[in-house]
């Protein structure tokens, strides 16, 4: 359970992944480092989904949970909130229609979908 990476630590333009696959937040992150900026790093936190729904919600516990095991605590300010940008990325098929529904005010103001070519993987085995 403790293999969330802290902020502190990461290293900007390295994707990590989790080792915990039911951690709810994310599966993939990493730091943006905004082009070498005096501004701190942007976290990026990747979702990918196989659900049939196309639709993602972030919930407060889950974000909570996920601040405290990243070192920042369980109130997590404003100021380290802006530092989140949430990527969901669901089936190809539904990516056109997908959406992120941040619930309870969670206070993530940065938020994208995604849209990977049904033929990625495919590419990959190659």
């Amino acid at each position: 359970m403790g293999n969330v990476l802290l902020y502190d630590k990461m290293v900007p333009n390295v994707l990590d992944r989790l080792l915990n696959k039911t951690f709810p937040f994310y599966d993939m992150v990493y730091l943006d480092d905004r082009g070498g900026t005096t501004r701190p790093s942007k976290m990026v936190c990747v979702q990918v989904s196989i659900e049939g729904r196309g639709r993602r919600i972030v919930r407060q516990e889950v974000l909570d949970r996920f601040c405290a095991r990243m070192g920042w605590g369980a109130s997590p300010t404003p100021e380290q909130l802006g530092l989140i940008k949430y990527v969901y990325c669901p089936l190809p098929a539904l990516a056109d229609k997908a959406a992120v529904t941040c619930k309870e005010d969670v206070g993530i103001s940065e938020y994208a979908v995604w849209h990977v070519d049904p033929n990625f993987s495919a590419t990959m085995s190659m």
